[in-house]
């Protein structure tokens, strides 16, 4: 195996807690009577952006109306920011390990430039202290193909002021199936942080390099 000389963090789910936008849509769900399932932390998990959460979200418990859905995001986004985002749990400890053993880091995320700024506001002054980078695979001009293709990891690797010497000196921390995926087809080395509850990943858990439930 490689030496580890680099990591890539994904942002949503992996480094930044995304239960709280599971619990607000479920909540939400609710109070106007409608059913949902824990598809919604699998919507959260593989989602490209957040229009494409929503998006499926309302689907899911057929909400057709624009007016109404347009509401609901804004109601979500004003209670999101409110309450903010935190870091998952154990990821400040991994990153500060990390950062004591010089290996430089970066964020992935497969959505918007505007939506990793948004909900990245409150972890500002930490991403600048601890992070060289992030690259955006929606909106990025060289991520040709977002997740699960590998082209967002591999541009994230060579934006390192000193990049890798080979992509199997850059292990990536995921919690996707196509962002795991996109890491493996990189030629990294992946851990791999889920529930396998949900998601199928028995076709690719051979070559993943370590699984944490």
């Amino acid at each position: 195996m490689a030496r580890i000389t680099h990591a890539i963090f994904d942002m949503g789910g992996t480094l930044v807690d995304m239960d709280l936008i599971a619990d607000l849509l479920s909540d939400w769900a609710k109070s106007n009577g409608k059913h949902t399932t824990d598809d919604i932390k699998s919507y959260i998990r593989e989602m490209d952006s957040l229009k494409d959460l929503f998006y499926k979200f309302f689907d899911s418990i057929h909400v057709y109306s624009d007016s109404v859905r347009n509401d609901c995001i804004k109601q979500l986004l004003r209670l999101i920011l409110y309450k903010g985002l935190k870091l998952s749990a154990g990821a400040d400890r991994l990153v500060k390990h990390l950062h004591y053993n010089d290996i430089p880091m970066a964020i992935v995320s497969s959505g918007y430039r505007r939506e990793f700024d948004l909900f990245g506001q409150k972890f500002g002054t930490y991403f600048d202290k601890f992070f060289a980078h992030s690259v955006c695979g929606s909106d990025d001009p060289e991520v040709i193909f977002n997740k699960p293709k590998p082209d967002l990891y591999m541009v994230c690797a060579k934006r390192f002021p000193k990049p890798p010497k080979s992509m199997a000196n850059v292990v990536v921390f995921e919690d996707s199936l196509s962002g795991i995926s996109g890491a493996v087809g990189a030629g990294m080395q992946t851990v791999l942080i889920n529930d396998r509850k949900y998601g199928d990943f028995q076709s690719i858990s051979e070559r993943i390099t370590l699984i944490i439930d």
